[in-house]
């Protein structure tokens, strides 16, 4: 069974047992998003977000975050994309050990009657001795020079476990059209 397949089935498994009950709807970022209600949410730099499970949780040691990034070329939007996973994957390469890809594909974004393609990778990597797995999806906002960067980052092992409600995330994720 592929990644991709196992991720689609892991997150099918558990799509009932997640609540997203919490709302993030920021003015001006573009974009607004549902998460679980007992998760907490820091802002720690401009148009910038991380959700994780409070401490003492199986979910504290999993993030979802998201980040606007400004982009130069707000014509070429496949290659703002492109550029901005080499940017992560390169900052993966130096920050982390053992550096694997597993997937690297189109994402392709499609909610009312908007549709947006965007880029995703899977990759593992070690860090301070410990397995991580981090599945990160960018999509260009539609009318402004600016990728939303979503990135759910979890120890390997939980990543499975995690998952579905990562997934409940990006599915709850509305790009607005401005």
């Amino acid at each position: 069974v592929s990644l991709m397949a196992a991720m689609a089935m892991a997150s099918s498994a558990y799509a009932q047992e997640i609540n997203l009950g919490a709302d993030f709807v920021p003015e001006g970022w573009g974009y607004h998003i549902n998460y679980p209600i007992d998760w907490i949410k820091l802002e720690p730099t401009n148009y910038s977000v991380v959700f994780s499970g409070r401490e003492g949780t199986a979910a504290f040691n999993t993030t979802v975050s998201i980040q606007n990034v400004r982009t130069p070329d707000a014509d070429d939007k496949l290659a703002a994309v492109t550029g901005e996973m080499a940017r992560l994957e390169g900052r993966m390469q130096d920050q982390t050990a053992g550096l694997e890809i597993l997937i690297r594909n189109p994402f392709v974004y499609e909610k009312n009657a908007r549709k947006i393609t965007g880029g995703q990778m899977v990759a593992e990597f070690a860090k301070k001795g410990d397995m991580f797995r981090q599945w990160i999806v960018i999509l260009p906002r539609p009318k402004a020079p600016i990728l939303h960067v979503w990135i759910f980052t979890g120890p390997a092992e939980d990543f499975p476990l995690a998952l579905p409600t990562a997934k409940a995330m990006l599915e709850s994720w509305i790009i607005k059209g401005e």
